[in-house]
């Protein structure tokens, strides 16, 4: 059997360095497998379906009579927990019902994307875009669903749609100039300081090879765990749970198997 030629090898890096570009580090061949193997296990689970129809039923009435007699107690305890929806413009209408409609549609997906014989990979893999799709699709992201927004052109008396707007000019001429090839890295460095605005938390770096970096981090309170924990990161942006001593981390995957980079964090668990 004759092995490929090496000399289409430089194609093939081109194209999967266009993709990666294309999918802000994610290969769409990963992604589409994940999505596949959700979608052939729920069509073959006309149980699951079922389910999943009777819980957006129930949504939807809940959802009805939260626009129409909204709980102060609900309103507040949800709300809490996403600080988008915190201005209280956002319980008048109709922006309650924006709000109310998109929170019942991220519950939904949560459930539809644990479907029984999918992968725990695929299955979070699901979740987690899906998630991403929809929450750029929330209302605060828009002026005219966004009552925070509506309000401030209103009193600026449309001043402030005009800077966003120049804002926006800027940074798309920035970053044309700067060329699409060399992407957003080529672009003026923003006004923050290393040590100063960010990455403030006092740590060092402990070791380093060709693949990894690896930072510890001095503990933040008097009272620490006897051993630290050590987390390996392959998502874009995390932030640990509070419980833990809370630091960014960072890397990206071509399919799963080309790593470009990784960044370990040790943190020290509060006791």
């Amino acid at each position: 059997m004759k092995t490929p030629s090496t000399a289409l090898h430089p194609t093939n890096n081109m194209t999967r360095n266009i993709l990666t570009k294309t999918g802000s580090g994610l290969s769409p061949i990963a992604l589409s497998k994940a999505y596949a193997d959700w979608w052939v296990h729920l069509a073959a689970s006309p149980a699951r379906q079922w389910e999943l129809g009777c819980q957006a039923l129930a949504l939807s009435i809940r959802t009805t009579s939260q626009i129409f007699t909204p709980k102060a107690d609900d309103k507040a305890e949800s709300d809490k927990q996403d600080h988008r929806f915190e201005a209280s413009d956002w319980s008048q209408w109709p922006f309650n019902a924006f709000k109310e409609s998109f929170k019942s549609t991220e519950q939904w997906w949560d459930q539809a994307a644990q479907v029984p014989g999918v992968s725990a990979h695929h299955t979070h893999m699901t979740r987690f875009y899906a998630r991403q799709m929809l929450d750029a699709m929330s209302p605060n992201n828009y002026p005219l669903t966004n009552p925070e927004v509506l309000r401030s052109g209103y009193a600026s008396l449309g001043h402030s749609r005009i800077k966003g707007y120049q804002n926006y000019l800027h940074d798309t001429a920035q970053q044309l100039g700067a060329g699409l090839s060399k992407g957003l890295k080529a672009m003026a460095p923003l006004p923050y300081a290393v040590g100063k605005d960010v990455a403030v938390t006092p740590g060092k770096v402990v070791f380093r090879n060709h693949l990894i970096e690896l930072i510890q981090y001095e503990p933040a309170t008097s009272m620490v765990a006897a051993e630290p924990l050590l987390i390996a990161a392959v998502v874009h942006h995390e932030v640990l749970h509070p419980g833990l001593v809370t630091r960014q981390f960072h890397g990206s995957f071509f399919g799963g198997k080309r790593l470009h980079r990784l960044y370990g964090v040790l943190a020290q668990p509060r006791s």
